[in-house]
C-alpha cells in the first residue's frame, strides 16, 4: 500500500460584487454634506445684510467648521470604499478553501 495526497481548492459559492454595500454609507455622507453647505449658505444670506466684529466672527467660524466637515466627510468617503473592498476579498477568501485528500493506493492482483 502506498499513501498519496492530493491538494485542491474547492469554491463554495460564486462570487459576489459587495461593492453595492457602500452605497448606503456614501448616499448618507452626502447627504451630511448638503445639509452642511445647505446651513453654511443659510448663515451666510442672513447674515448678508448685517455686520460686526461679532457677525464676522461667526461667519468665518461656520465657514472653517464647514471646510472641516467636507474634509472628514471626503475621508469617510475614501475609507469606506476601501473596506468595503477589503470586506469583499475577505469574503471571496472565505468562499474558496484548500481541501487535502489523503488515501491510499491498493494495488489488485493480476491473476
Amino acid at each position: 500500500m502506498v499513501w498519496k495526497q492530493m491538494t485542491i481548492e474547492k469554491t463554495f459559492d460564486n462570487h459576489e460584487d459587495l461593492n453595492d454595500n457602500e452605497v448606503g454609507f456614501l448616499n448618507d455622507i452626502n447627504q451630511l454634506s448638503e445639509l452642511g453647505y445647505e446651513l453654511e449658505n443659510f448663515i451666510h444670506q442672513e447674515t448678508s445684510d448685517s455686520d460686526g466684529e461679532i457677525i464676522n466672527e461667526i461667519v468665518q467660524l461656520i465657514t472653517e467648521h464647514e471646510n472641516m466637515n467636507r474634509n472628514y466627510h471626503e475621508a469617510y468617503k475614501i475609507i469606506m470604499r476601501n473596506k468595503a473592498k477589503d470586506y469583499e476579498l475577505l469574503i471571496m477568501d472565505m468562499n474558496n478553501q484548500k481541501v487535502t485528500l489523503h488515501y491510499q493506493v491498493i494495488k489488485m492482483n493480476e491473476s
